[in-house]
């Protein structure tokens, strides 16, 4: 049975309904390797996550860690190990890899509208958690940084193709949870009002508005910028248009 591992938003190990044990030294192995486009360096591996510790002795931590991982999981099958790399098994699903690629694809060939009523909120469920959250590790911060600026991007621009297609409740629901990852971006806080103020809602978007204003005062000292304010000047048969 294959093997699942998650990232998103926290670390578990699955085949099938059945939930595997890892070690937090498995862990943090597991989700090194899992992180790395192809095979990562022994060498650089111990480093990355035993700084403190001579190469010697960082060197057997990973050997030990490598062979309690091959026992936690029947059969092993989660890391292909070299005597100089380590990488996670082609055969192994990993949430993250499935969202970059969906975001690659994304980029590469735009998302397509016509399967946007069928997929969006399954789409939108890849990008609404964080990497590993609750992880306090240098070595993986710039990589959560890096994740949070892409998830961000990835549900703007779903709920931007939402809004162009006319599926406006998607567009609030995906402008809604970019909007949970940075509270104080403008661009998803503009869709859902847009949406809003075309499907009629306009007491709603103009709480909407006014909720997004008093934040963005409490918290920057700014206002909206007047492209936000001008959707609400405007008749919804025009922001349609």
């Amino acid at each position: 049975m294959r093997i699942s591992l998650s990232l998103l938003p926290s670390f578990s190990c699955r085949s099938g309904l059945d939930v595997h044990t890892i070690s937090p030294a498995g862990q943090r192995i597991l989700a090194a390797a899992a992180l790395e486009d192809g095979p990562i360096s022994r060498d650089v591996l111990t480093t990355r996550l035993w700084p403190d510790l001579t190469a010697s002795r960082a060197s057997a931590r990973l050997r030990q860690g490598l062979w309690r991982l091959n026992r936690s999981v029947p059969g092993g099958g989660l890391l292909t190990v070299s005597s100089t790399s380590v990488a996670l098994a082609d055969d192994v699903h990993l949430d993250y890899r499935a969202a970059t690629d969906l975001y690659d694809t994304w980029a590469c060939q735009g998302i397509p509208h016509g399967e946007l009523r069928k997929s969006a909120r399954p789409w939108c469920s890849y990008f609404k958690h964080p990497l590993l959250a609750g992880w306090d590790e240098e070595w993986l911060t710039p990589g959560q940084e890096q994740w949070d600026t892409r998830r961000l991007r990835a549900l703007e621009d779903l709920s931007r193709a939402c809004l162009d297609a006319g599926e406006l409740l998607l567009a609030t629901e995906v402008a809604d949870t970019a909007a949970e990852v940075d509270p104080l971006r403008e661009g998803p806080r503009r869709i859902a009002i847009e949406a809003m103020v075309r499907a009629g809602e306009i007491a709603t978007a103009h709480r909407r508005y006014q909720q997004f204003e008093q934040q963005l005062d409490d918290e920057l000292g700014i206002r909206p910028s007047p492209a936000t304010s001008a959707l609400l000047r405007t008749p919804a048969r025009l922001v349609a248009v």
